[in-house]
């Protein structure tokens, strides 16, 4: 099933560049079927799957090559709790792009989503770290093509810096796995995992800060965050869902992944070092969010100063911390990929994205504004919905380790209430500027692209112990391991 889920969005992306051009054709139903197919059968992995205990489910493995290297490179694929959560979240936000592109009808569009979908999965469900590595440079081709050729303004640009980021992540990053390989004679994840923690040296001291590095570029984190709010920018709709919802996820999943198992005892030398710079990113990113005129750039750094409470969470290398942060990169994914999905809605209607510019717009747009609100309020923590849970956890798990950066970072909650209300209150009320000619949301992939995301913010938001029953049994991979010191 695990495969199969993998392979569906590569099998959508050839179904889709081979359709004939007419419109019984039309590639976006055909990437909306194949994406609701694949978010069915991950749906299906808590119900068909025992995560406990580390477990992983699906798990199939094809050697690759044996004779070539002193150890085996093997094709492994399988899913434990946090994967699970986060290739279910992955599907959700494909979903939601899919509906919210449902004007663009180029064949090409949706054929590169789907491609990018795949290889998010890809880096989930990967059990090998080079395998890992491979799907982890595979998404680069996808999001460069969707920037370059459907975003706007400076779009060129900000797909290089994009792609120049990535490939010095990735540089840093197939470093780390080659030490990691050479320390532990295997790149199976679970085989590595399976080992416990490393005997401490230089070698793997220099592993560990290669890897984290490469992690914190994706995730991001100051000072490595620069082409976060420029490819945001620039990024069509659909992209910048999939970028903000999963693909910066795709770092803090790396560190809880492949760091925390075998060097997570580096965190009692480093946890304050890293804990400050997420601290410090989150305090930065707030601040950088005040001073934004374009309401993109507004999420885009609040992306920064949240992702900083992932780090916070992990750097204190407790089991609340670390359960917390991978809360986090749930919670984040839906409610910024619903608020980049109503700036999308917003942009469209006013072919403007500048806060000055849209003073007044709820008596025009009722229902944008009501999505924006739910959304902004999800964002800065309200209690009630899913935002709320995983900070509370990290603040708690973070505390006993690390007290005062926790209290940087509690601080960081005001700051976001401040950015958000303000940017709302700009948007939507006061003096009413500007009559356009467009009506409120009247279609159904519109409104049904925003309710998918809004209906797990409120429902894990009253009742989160399922959501954090699946996750905690998906980090038992790290304390099985040691990891929590």
């Amino acid at each position: 099933m695990v495969v199969l889920t993998l392979l569906i969005p590569f099998l959508a992306s050839l179904m889709i560049s081979l359709s004939p051009n007419s419109a019984k054709y039309q590639p976006k139903y055909i990437a909306l079927f194949f994406s609701l197919i694949t978010f069915l059968f991950s749906m299906s992995f808590p119900f068909i799957y025992d995560f406990a205990d580390g477990a992983y489910g699906g798990y199939e493995k094809f050697v690759w090559l044996n004779e070539l290297f002193p150890f085996e490179i093997s094709i492994a694929f399988g899913v434990d709790g946090l994967a699970c959560l986060l290739v279910i979240l992955t599907n959700l936000l494909a979903i939601s792009a899919v509906l919210i592109s449902f004007n663009i009808k180029d064949k090409a569009y949706y054929t590169w989503l789907m491609i990018l979908q795949g290889s998010i999965i890809g880096v989930f469900v990967s059990l090998n770290l080079i395998q890992f590595f491979i799907f982890w440079e595979l998404e680069l081709l996808p999001m460069f093509m969707l920037i370059t050729f459907w975003g706007t303004g400076n779009r060129e640009y900000s797909a290089m810096k994009f792609v120049l980021y990535t490939l010095v992540a990735s540089a840093l990053i197939l470093t780390g796995i080659i030490i990691l390989g050479y320390e532990t004679q295997s790149f199976d994840i679970i085989q590595i995992n399976s080992m416990g923690m490393l005997v401490d040296s230089e070698l793997v001291s220099f592993a560990f800060w290669f890897l984290m590095i490469g992690f914190l570029i994706k995730l991001p984190i100051f000072p490595f965050h620069t082409w976060l709010p420029d490819a945001h920018t620039d990024a069509p709709t659909a992209v910048s869902v999939m970028l903000a919802g999963i693909l910066l996820k795709m770092g803090g999943y790396g560190i809880l992944k492949i760091i925390l198992p075998t060097m997570g005892f580096l965190l009692n030398d480093y946890g304050l070092l890293l804990g400050s710079l997420g601290a410090f990113s989150i305090i930065y990113g707030a601040i950088q969010t005040l001073k934004q005129s374009d309401l993109k750039r507004v999420i885009a750094f609040s992306s920064i100063s949240h992702m900083g409470f992932v780090l916070v969470g992990i750097a204190s290398n407790s089991e609340l911390g670390i359960l917390g942060a991978s809360l986090q990169l749930i919670t984040h994914g839906l409610i910024s990929g619903l608020l980049f999905l109503g700036v999308g809605l917003i942009y469209e209607r006013t072919n403007t994205r500048e806060i000055s510019d849209m003073s007044g717009i709820t008596n025009q747009f009722p229902k944008i504004t009501l999505i924006m609100m739910f959304a902004g309020l999800a964002s800065l923590g309200l209690p009630g919905m899913i935002g709320f849970i995983a900070e509370i956890i990290i603040f708690i798990g973070s505390y006993q380790s690390l007290p005062f950066v926790t209290v940087v970072a509690i601080s960081g909650v005001l700051f976001s209430a401040a950015y958000m209300l303000w940017s709302l209150q700009r948007i939507f009320f006061g003096i009413e500027k500007n009559k356009y000619n467009s009506e409120d949301i009247n279609s159904w992939p519109q409104l049904v692209s925003t309710l998918l995301l809004m209906f797990p913010i409120v429902a894990f938001g009253i009742y989160p112990q399922p959501f954090i029953a699946i996750m905690e049994e998906g980090l038992n991979f790290l304390l099985n391991a040691g990891a929590i010191l």
